[in-house]
C-alpha cells in the first residue's frame, strides 16, 4: 500500500501509506492464526550432596569410609529429557496485520527419579551419610538402613499474552512480500514445582525405625515481557527468530519436613518430629519474593503445506535466574544427638544443625518441537 497507483491495478482504495491508514488495505478480512507444537525439552536438575552409600559389613558407610561408595548424590537430578505441548493463537485486530495480541501456553510432563534400595549382607550394606557435629562423636558419620527409597518429581509450565505491533515490513499491495519485524509486549507466568522425598527404614533387634526426609521448592513467576520477533519468507519456506525478556517477581516457596516413627518391642508406635537430614532446627515453610530476569530466544524453521497450514520445527531455549531447588535446601550437617535410639523422644539437645536453608540456583529448559500453525 505504498501509493494509490499501486493499489489502483488491484481494484482496491488508494491509500497515502499504510502507516496514514492501517484500515485501507484492499479490505481483506481480520486474521487469526494458531499453533500447536510437540515439545522434547530439556531442563536443567538441580544439585544433590551424596544421599546414599553402601559398604561391606563392619565399614562405617561415611564419606571418608574408603569402602564406602555413593549410589546416589553428588550430581544433579531430575535432568532427563521431558516431552510436553505448547499452544499459540493470536488475532490481528486489522487487516493490514500492524496491530494483533496473541496468547501462548507449554506445558511440560512431570519428570521423576524413583530409587529403591535394600541391603544386601554381607557386601553392600545401605547407609545414610552425613557430617556429625555433635562434640562428642564430630565428623563423617552415617546411618545404617535396611532399606532406602528416593522418590522425587519435577514439572515446569508457562504462559503469556502479548500485544503484538509490526515495526517493519517491506510492503507490497496488501501484504509483506519477504519479510517482517514485530515487537511484543506483554504479561509472563512461570512456575516449577519440585520435590525430594528419602525415606528409610532400619530393624535393630525387636525395634523398628521409619523416617522420612521431604524437601519441597515451588517458583511462581510473574513479570513483564518485551520481546522482538523477526519473520523471513522464500517462497514455500519461512525463518522465525525470537528474543524476548521478561523482568518480575517470582514467589518462592521452601518446605522442609521430617519424621520418625519408632516401634519399641512391637508395642504402640511413637511419632517424633524430625527425620535424618530434616530436623527441629530446620523443619519450617518459608515464602520469599525475589527479582528475577526470564529471557528466552528460539528459531523456527516452516514449510508451506497448504494457503492455510504451515509445518513447522524449532528450538527454544529459556533460563530463569533466581530460583529456589530442593537439594540446595539440604544441610549434610547434622547433631547427631537428634539420632541417639536412647533417649526418649522428644527430645531437642542445644543445637544449630541441621540449619534451615534458603539458597537460591538458576534454572535453564531448552529443547525442540514439531508441530503446524493454521492461518485463516
Amino acid at each position: 500500500c505504498e501509493s494509490g497507483d499501486q493499489l489502483s491495478d488491484q481494484g482496491c482504495t488508494a491509500c497515502v501509506s499504510i502507516w496514514d491508514d492501517p484500515s485501507d488495505c484492499c479490505d481483506y478480512p481480520s486474521h487469526t492464526w494458531a499453533e500447536l507444537d510437540y515439545l522434547h525439552w530439556w531442563v536443567q536438575g538441580y544439585a544433590i550432596p551424596p544421599l546414599v552409600t553402601a559398604a561391606p559389613l563392619g565399614s562405617s558407610g561415611a564419606l571418608n569410609d574408603p569402602n564406602a561408595v555413593i549410589l546416589l548424590g553428588s550430581d544433579r537430578l531430575d535432568s532427563g529429557d521431558r516431552s510436553g505441548a505448547r499452544a499459540r493463537v493470536g488475532w490481528w485486530f486489522d487487516c493490514c496485520e500492524t496491530h494483533g495480541i496473541q496468547v501462548e501456553f507449554f506445558g511440560l510432563e512431570r519428570e521423576g527419579t524413583r530409587l529403591d534400595l535394600v541391603s544386601s549382607l554381607p557386601n553392600a550394606i545401605l547407609y545414610r551419610p552425613f557430617f556429625n557435629t555433635d562434640p562428642s562423636n564430630f565428623g563423617p558419620d552415617a546411618q545404617q538402613a535396611d532399606r532406602i527409597s528416593v522418590a522425587s518429581s519435577s514439572q515446569l509450565y508457562s504462559g503469556n499474552a502479548l500485544y503484538r505491533h509490526n515495526w517493519k515490513c517491506d510492503f507490497e499491495p496488501c501484504g509483506c512480500r519477504s519479510y517482517r519485524i514485530d515487537f511484543l509486549a506483554g504479561y509472563r507466568y512461570l512456575r516449577l514445582d519440585e520435590d525430594l522425598t528419602i525415606r528409610e527404614t532400619a530393624s535393630f533387634g525387636p525395634n523398628t525405625f521409619d523416617i522420612t526426609d521431604r524437601f519441597t521448592a515451588d517458583n511462581q513467576f510473574h513479570g513483564g515481557e518485551l520481546g522482538v520477533v523477526g519473520n523471513f519468507h522464500r517462497g514455500d519456506w519461512s525463518l522465525e527468530l525470537l528474543a524476548k525478556v521478561a523482568l518480575g517477581n517470582n514467589h518462592q516457596t521452601v518446605t522442609v519436613w521430617g519424621e520418625e516413627v519408632t516401634t519399641i518391642n512391637g508395642l504402640s508406635p511413637s511419632i517424633r518430629s524430625g527425620g535424618l537430614l530434616a530436623q527441629p532446627t530446620n523443619i519450617r515453610s518459608e515464602t520469599r519474593n525475589a527479582f528475577a530476569v526470564l529471557p528466552e530466544a528460539g528459531a523456527e524453521l516452516g514449510y508451506l503445506l497448504t494457503d492455510n497450514l504451515r509445518l513447522t520445527v524449532g528450538y527454544t531455549i529459556l533460563w530463569l535466574s533466581h530460583a529456589v531447588r530442593p537439594g540446595d535446601q539440604i544441610d549434610p550437617l547434622v547433631d547427631g544427638r537428634f539420632l541417639n535410639p536412647n533417649l526418649v523422644p522428644p527430645y531437642t539437645p542445644p543445637a544449630t544443625r541441621p540449619a534451615p536453608r534458603f539458597t537460591e540456583s538458576s534454572l535453564w529448559a531448552q529443547g525442540i518441537h514439531l508441530g503446524l500453525e493454521w492461518h485463516y
